[in-house]
């Protein structure tokens, strides 16, 4: 299942390049003309966001302790064709061919086309988070360590999702949701719960010489699924649960020095089963077709616990990362990055930051924000930011409010809403941050020249 990553990451080890660029915002611009682009920022966690073509993104650790991320066939990183390098942390565990590390987490969406995101040689010492978009996207981690939680998750499309050679130090969510999609995890130490979850699609799921230290659940959802556990060390329990469709489910446990405290069901009576255990430890085994009674309660239990971690990464993000993890805002985050502006605005607390769609910036004149200097820029930025956390129900009742920049502008209560310096709409309010909250607004705020 593997080969072909595995393949490829070692070619493209022969392309690496170490140079570090910088970005102008105009050379953000130019990315409509190539393949994709893929903006970065590295300000405490690693963020990284594609756009709506197809891009194609390794996230490769060099042997001098660096870290590159380059795009693939055409995909530009901060606008620019050359790899994008950082400096790398000191590694906590050298297994698993591991060259660099990264002091915190990776924040990345790889964006709306069909796009793949590759990760090799890295150890991440914070919590990790990975967003696929609507296309068939392809998400793969090779020799690679996250010391911390990781949650992968997909949406729309033919996707796959594959840990190869990998360690995830605390919990490890995967979740795939429409199409026929593809998720293995072959020789990874995964040293907390793992909970994985199929698509409405024909899905497969295979996990394989692996070690899981607490508990493992699999859940397959709608469609005709096969999912296969070969040679999987549990610690606590396992629970391998089939969907609505007629399933085939395979344990081969042949070479597993214990098996303790496994449930294998599934909720058709069309779904086939192959158990492959010796009999010393068959006793630990327990199939059964169920209907979702005495075992739903654990499975919605664990959805449950899923969906809050999607939310926690979504919504209770820094403003910075809420910037870059949202497609519809991605013309602001150029904006930032361009400016160095994500640093401070991931590191103040207590912010309220007004932020304009892409439709905003669109709604300007042609050739506006390419003709601003880098200070102008940024002060039409720090306009647009307070450096106190204001919820709508606040905001309403103020008349002016102070920004980073330093002039205010005005608050108005009419009939149609909230209009702020005099022709500004909010398109949504009081998405909350963790040092913060953020306003969607429908066009640019100026400042008065």
């Amino acid at each position: 299942m593997f080969k072909n990553s595995r393949t490829r990451s070692r070619r493209n080890r022969r392309h690496r390049r170490q140079d570090v660029q910088t970005t102008s915002y105009g050379s953000l611009e130019d990315r409509r003309l190539l393949a994709g682009n893929v903006t970065v920022a590295n300000t405490d966690n690693l963020y990284i966001r594609g756009d709506s073509l197809d891009n194609q993104i390794e996230i490769i650790g060099n042997d001098d302790g660096s870290i590159s991320v380059i795009g693939k066939n055409g995909t530009t990183v901060n606008g620019q064709a050359t790899p994008l390098t950082i400096a790398g942390g000191e590694i906590d565990t050298q297994i698993n061919g591991v060259r660099a590390s990264y002091d915190f987490g990776l924040r990345a969406n790889v964006g709306q086309g069909d796009d793949s995101l590759l990760i090799e040689g890295v150890e991440f010492k914070g919590s990790s988070i990975v967003y696929g978009g609507p296309g068939d996207d392809s998400v793969g981690a090779y020799q690679t360590n996250f010391r911390d939680r990781l949650l992968l998750q997909t949406f729309t499309g033919n996707d796959s999702v594959s840990l190869d050679t990998a360690d995830v130090g605390k919990d490890l969510y995967i979740l795939t949701l429409d199409g026929s999609d593809t998720i293995g995890i072959d020789t990874a130490q995964l040293e907390g719960d793992v909970f994985v979850v199929g698509g409405n699609g024909r899905d497969a799921i295979a996990v394989k010489d692996s070690t899981v230290l607490n508990e493992l659940l699999v859940l397959s959802q709608n469609g005709n699924d096969y999912v296969s556990l070969e040679n999987v060390l549990v610690g606590e329990r396992t629970g391998v649960f089939g969907g609505d469709g007629n399933d085939d489910i395979s344990l081969d446990y042949s070479n597993v020095a214990f098996v303790r405290n496994t449930i294998v069901g599934g909720q058709s009576n069309f779904d086939r089963f192959a158990i492959n255990v010796p009999d010393v430890q068959r006793d630990g085994i327990e199939l059964r077709t169920f209907e979702l009674g005495g075992l739903e309660d654990d499975v919605a239990r664990r959805k449950m616990v899923f969906d809050d971690l999607i939310v926690s990464g979504a919504r209770l993000g820094t403003v910075t990362e809420l910037a870059i993890l949202t497609p519809d805002l991605s013309t602001l985050t150029g904006a930032v990055v361009a400016t160095d502006l994500a640093g401070a605005l991931n590191d103040t607390p207590n912010l309220t930051v007004f932020a304009p769609l892409n439709s905003a910036f669109d709604k300007l004149p042609d050739g506006t924000l390419e003709s601003l200097t880098g200070e102008q820029l940024s002060n039409i930025l720090l306009f647009h930011v307070l450096g106190e956390s204001v919820f709508a129900s606040e905001l309403i009742t103020r008349t002016e409010v102070e920004t980073l920049l330093g002039p205010s502008f005005t608050v108005e209560l009419n009939d149609d809403g909230v209009l702020l310096n005099d022709n500004v709409t909010l398109a949504a309010t009081d998405i909350r941050a963790k040092n913060g909250v953020v306003h969607l607004v429908n066009e640019v705020l100026l400042p008065a020249s």
